[in-house]
């Protein structure tokens, strides 16, 4: 049953963003196959800087500032599962191919040893990164999930597993992912994500994007029918979730320390702004538990998270303060799945302000083929809102027009197909 029909001058111009938001990735993948950053994509790409002092385009061992870096192990994926999408809808075999690509990257950042006492751990950026966001982790083991049954490689299906493994060892507590896991000790971390643990083993402290880490673990159930992926991590992380992170209103508490009686650490700064409005796909693995459980309490606290999302939107359809640009792409992409489940298009307004918006922030006109057809992304200076395009914004973008434009049904990025 439809339960969305957004404008038909609206619908029209999905297809043609996403196929020129794809020909931007496409352009800018690495695949020389005696590059060891082959299958990579372009991550970000900064047209502009901030004059003055800043750490921004500085990375570690850089000789001088940088414009563009190429994406890691969770944007990887997120990219990976848009361009399987836009295969289902085109038949193109580059977009396939390039999806390929970038499994076989995914596959180097990946410990695959079962010796190894960290077998399945993945490695945030590069084969010799000793850290990882854990979060980011989860997003590349629900990407080879999908990609295992795309390109036909069981190996991908086992990764996940191994992957899902490694986390129920060595990166789950008080029914909870850690945020960030380091292997080796880091005396000299630079800050940013290495600078929250310099020892090695993981940083406990609850980070309200794990909820969406759950449809990795719910769609391993699915795939695999082992339980202990619903029953020992999914379901018990989801409880957490909506127990300690979400409020009364339906909007979320970023950052926990879930060792210290629930005391908030903080939501300041934009990082941590960006994902109340990006709730990381939360919403999908609540939406996809109450369907796997029929328990309705996984549906209405998506349900709540989502009134209040679009109960705050702006007037121009996006949302935040300043707008969280790829929350105009991840909030309607959950919207459209919970329509799907009430059966009816409560968010409908919402949904099609949001694409618009989201278009909006396309760049269509520019000569530097690294960022034609991309996306803009929240910006590092309020003053300068619009200085970088990312695959975070156009890997999510490439998603929600496809679900939009509705001309196919997709596996990717939904809640209410099971896995498989």
């Amino acid at each position: 049953m439809a339960t969305h029909q957004p404008p038909a001058q609206l619908r029209k111009r999905c297809l043609p963003a996403a196929r020129a938001c794809a020909d931007w990735v496409l352009r800018n993948q690495v695949t020389r196959r005696d590059d060891a950053n082959c299958g990579r994509f372009l991550m970000q790409y900064f047209t502009r800087f901030r004059k003055g002092p800043s750490s921004v385009g500085y990375f570690p061992g850089a000789r001088k500032r940088e414009r563009y870096c190429y994406s890691t192990v969770w944007n990887t994926a997120t990219t990976a599962l848009s361009l399987l999408m836009l295969h289902r809808r085109t038949g193109k075999h580059e977009y396939w191919e390039a999806a390929r690509l970038a499994a076989g990257y995914l596959k180097t950042l990946q410990i695959y040893c079962s010796s190894h006492p960290h077998h399945g751990f993945f490695r945030e950026v590069t084969p010799q990164t000793v850290e990882s966001n854990v979060r980011d982790a989860c997003t590349g083991g629900w990407a080879m999930l999908h990609l295992s049954r795309a390109l036909k490689d069981d190996e991908l299906l086992d990764r996940a597993v191994a992957f899902a493994g490694w986390l129920k060892r060595h990166g789950f507590r008080n029914r909870f992912p850690a945020r960030g896991y380091m292997l080796e000790p880091r005396p000299d971390a630079p800050g940013g994500m290495q600078a929250w643990k310099r020892k090695a083993g993981p940083t406990w402290g609850g980070f309200s994007a794990h909820g969406g880490s759950m449809n990795l673990f719910l769609e391993l159930y699915e795939a695999t029918g082992q339980k202990t992926w619903l029953n020992d991590i999914a379901l018990p992380a989801l409880d957490t979730f909506i127990d300690k992170f979400m409020l009364e209103d339906g909007s979320l508490v970023v950052l926990r320390d879930l060792d210290k009686k629930l005391d908030v650490v903080g939501l300041a700064g934009q990082e941590q702004h960006r994902h109340r409005y990006n709730d990381d796909f939360a919403s999908l693995a609540l939406i996809k538990a109450y369907k796997v459980t029929g328990d309705d309490r996984y549906r209405d606290a998506a349900r709540r998270y989502l009134d209040w999302a679009a109960s705050v939107q702006n007037r121009d359809g996006s949302f935040g303060d300043p707008p969280v640009k790829a929350a105009s792409a991840t909030l309607p992409i959950e919207m459209l799945d919970m329509q799907t489940v009430l059966g009816r298009p409560v968010y409908a307004d919402a949904i099609d302000r949001a694409v618009e918006h989201l278009l909006t922030l396309q760049v269509r006109n520019h000569r530097s083929d690294k960022v034609r057809g991309a996306f803009w992304c929240l910006s590092p200076w309020m003053a300068l809102p619009r200085t970088v395009v990312h695959l975070r914004t156009s890997s999510y973008a490439m998603a929600v027009l496809l679900k939009l434009e509705g001309a196919k049904r997709y596996p990717e990025y939904t809640a209410t197909r099971k896995f498989g």
